[in-house]
């Protein structure tokens, strides 16, 4: 118990800039893990009933969300429905963030570790 405190104390004040890295990363893993399941949720209720669409269960939505956030296009076919579409584009803004904020906070961690 008394570890898990320490570990917790840590997150919250880091004080070196390697704690402050973890932080940031755990958080941001935690977030798009988070995001991704809530989007494939989303998506799967949108696409699941289209005609022609290869979203058929949660597993391929979030199959689907995943390579998408990753930035990596899926071999599924892009949505069919409106919805759908329309939280493809949201996806993809996600995507940028999460590849924006990663690149950032490593770059941060260079600035910090040389300065």
């Amino acid at each position: 118990m008394h570890t898990n405190h320490n570990l917790i104390q840590r997150l919250r004040h880091p004080e070196t800039s390697n704690e402050r890295l973890a932080g940031r990363l755990a958080v941001l893993v935690i977030a798009t893990v988070v995001i991704d399941l809530v989007v494939a949720f989303a998506f799967y209720r949108l696409e699941r009933g289209a005609a022609g669409t290869e979203i058929t269960s949660y597993g391929d939505a979030l199959f689907w969300t995943s390579s998408q956030i990753t930035t990596i296009s899926s071999s599924l076919r892009n949505p069919i429905t409106t919805g759908g579409r329309a939280l493809a584009v949201a996806t993809d803004f996600v995507s940028i963030a999460v590849v924006s904020l990663l690149f950032g906070t490593i770059v941060d961690r260079m600035r910090t570790k040389s300065g």
